[in-house]
């Protein structure tokens, strides 16, 4: 996602105005089990001698797995931003993007906002029941009849909490 500067600052807008659009974002980058289908980034840059400024929005579409039950989900977000980005590293300034020459590469930028705005879990519904932790079965789809208490998949924490409850009955 580059932008040519000697074109858009040139017209004598100021701030210019992009659009810029990307198809399949390599997801590694950001996290392997997220597919980005299309990103668009919209905005303005204005510069200030050789400091720029880039603000706008951040739209993308993105594939992932539910959290609960592992199906797949799409879905979408949105994140406005506002960046600086500046020729040389400053002490002042540590988190400032750097540029070299005419053109501006806001692939970083972007990453890192889609990072940063990112759900921590997408789920496929708010009432998505998950997965039984007992056979597997997806539970929106069957209802397993499986009991908690059965199987290999017993709570690790249940003796855990009996050991607490006899010291409390102790005392």
């Amino acid at each position: 996602m580059i932008l040519d500067l000697d074109t858009l600052l040139r017209r004598g807008q100021a701030p210019a105005r992009f659009h810029l659009e990307r198809l399949d974002w390599p997801g590694e980058s950001i996290d392997p089990s997220i597919n980005i289908v299309k990103t668009v980034v919209e905005g303005t840059v204005s510069a200030d001698g050789s400091l720029l400024t880039v603000q706008g929005l951040l739209r993308f579409d993105y594939e992932t797995q539910c959290a609960r039950c592992l199906t797949q989900v799409s879905s979408h977000q949105e994140a406005e931003f506002a960046e600086e980005f500046a020729r040389s590293e400053s002490e002042d300034a540590p988190d400032r993007y750097l540029y070299v020459g005419h053109t501006l590469d806001l692939t970083q930028m972007v990453e890192d906002c889609i990072a940063l705005n990112m759900p921590l879990r997408t789920l496929c519904s708010e009432t998505c029941k998950g997965l039984c932790p007992v056979c597997g079965a997806d539970r929106n789809i069957v209802s397993c009849g499986c009991s908690a208490d059965e199987g290999p998949m017993k709570n690790p924490f249940a003796a855990l909490a009996a050991k607490l409850r006899e010291e409390n009955e102790e005392v």
